[in-house]
């Protein structure tokens, strides 16, 4: 897929994104079109034999995990992250795919702005 023209990618692209999330459709039509395929598939081979899992339950911090509705794959991932990340809250954005943020961008900010709020109140009571 990485050596895959944009141009034969980019219609189905189109359809899943253009008419709904126009905003994501034209970033990730950017990234297609601007790709650079040998690193893409470095970078993918590099990061799919590292195991984060092992070191999610030592994380410390408080961890926002966001993701669209659209994707039950996503979704469940998400949740698996999830469960595994001690200080983890999970939003599922309705009305959204990835990248959630340039789906639902005023959903996503308000979000993000109530959880780093939240954190930042809990820093001052400490």
């Amino acid at each position: 897929m990485y050596y895959a023209p944009s141009e034969l990618v980019l219609p189905s692209i189109r359809m899943m994104y253009r008419e709904r999330w126009n905003l994501a459709y034209n970033e990730i039509r950017r990234g297609l079109l601007d790709k650079r395929p040998r690193e893409l598939y470095r970078q993918r081979l590099a990061t799919s034999h590292v195991d984060y899992t092992r070191c999610l339950k030592t994380f410390k911090r408080p961890a926002l995990c966001i993701v669209g509705d659209f994707s039950e794959f996503g979704v469940n991932c998400m949740k698996d992250m999830v469960s595994q990340l001690p200080h983890a809250q999970l939003v599922i954005i309705p009305n959204a795919l990835d990248p959630s943020n340039l789906c639902q961008p005023e959903k996503f900010n308000a979000i993000l702005q109530r959880f780093l709020e939240k954190q930042q109140d809990t820093q001052q009571i400490s």
